[in-house]
C-alpha cells in the first residue's frame, strides 16, 4: 500500500464508523472510494447534483446550507473526520432533491464512499453497522434540536400576531389567556406557549393580567 493509502487507512480507522474494523476492510473502502479535492466555495452536493453515499472529510471543512428561494441558511459545518450524506442513501427510483448545499469553506480533501459500498459494509460488518446507526441516531438529535429552535421562534411570533388581533378587535382590548386554547389553535405544545408568553411578557410586548393578555402601552 502507498503511503497516501497507508496514511488514510489510518484516518478512517480514528472515524467512529470505521474504527473496529480490519485493515483488509478499510483498504476495499478505499480502493471502492473516490477523494475529491474541492477549493472553498466549491459545491460537493446541491439540490440535483450529489455523490450517492457517504463521503468523509479529510481535510478542510464543509458547510451545510438550506435554500430557500434566494435565501440560503447555514446548518452545520464538519471539520475533519466527519461524515456527510446520509440523505443520498436508500432513494427510490424517480426525481430526488438533495435536502442540503454542502459546500467547502475552505481547500478541503473528502472521500467519498459509494452507496453500493455502505451497503455492502451495513450487511456484512456488524461493527460498521452498528456505528452507522449511532450515527443516524445523532444526526436525528441535532435535526430535532434545530426544528425545535425553528418551532420556538416561530412560536413567538405566531403568539404575538394571534394575541395583537384579539386584543385589537375586542371590545375590552384584551385577550383570553387560556394556554390549552392557545396551544390548540396556534397548533404547538402547551409548554411552547408558556415558553413563547414569557419572551413576549419579558420584551415588553404583552401585560398578564389575571387571566387575560392585553397589549402593553
Amino acid at each position: 500500500m502507498s503511503e497516501t493509502g497507508s496514511k488514510n487507512t489510518s484516518f478512517l480507522r480514528n472515524c467512529r464508523l470505521f474504527e473496529e474494523m480490519t485493515d483488509k476492510e478499510l483498504r476495499e473502502v478505499l480502493e471502492m472510494s473516490e477523494i475529491r479535492e474541492l477549493r472553498a466555495g466549491e459545491h460537493l452536493a446541491d439540490e440535483t447534483d450529489f455523490p450517492r453515499g457517504l463521503s468523509v472529510v479529510l481535510s478542510g471543512e464543509l458547510l451545510a446550507s438550506n435554500r430557500a428561494g434566494e435565501k440560503i441558511t447555514d446548518l452545520n459545518k464538519f471539520a475533519k473526520g466527519s461524515v456527510v450524506g446520509a440523505a443520498s442513501m436508500f432513494l427510490t427510483d424517480g426525481p430526488f432533491r438533495y435536502s442540503s448545499l454542502i459546500r467547502a469553506t475552505r481547500q478541503s480533501k473528502v472521500l467519498v464512499i459509494p452507496e453500493r459500498k455502505v451497503m455492502e459494509l451495513i450487511a456484512g460488518c456488524p461493527s460498521f453497522a452498528l456505528a452507522y446507526c449511532e450515527f443516524l441516531t445523532g444526526r436525528i438529535r441535532f435535526l430535532n434540536a434545530k426544528i425545535g429552535g425553528y418551532t420556538a421562534r416561530n412560536a413567538v411570533e405566531n403568539l404575538r400576531q394571534y394575541i395583537s388581533a384579539e386584543c385589537l378587535s375586542s371590545k375590552d382590548g384584551a385577550c383570553d389567556a387560556n394556554y390549552s386554547e392557545l396551544a390548540r389553535k396556534l397548533a404547538v405544545s402547551r409548554p411552547t406557549v408558556y415558553r413563547a408568553a414569557d419572551e413576549l411578557i419579558e420584551n415588553g410586548f404583552i401585560l398578564k393580567e389575571g387571566k387575560k393578555f392585553r397589549l402593553a402601552k
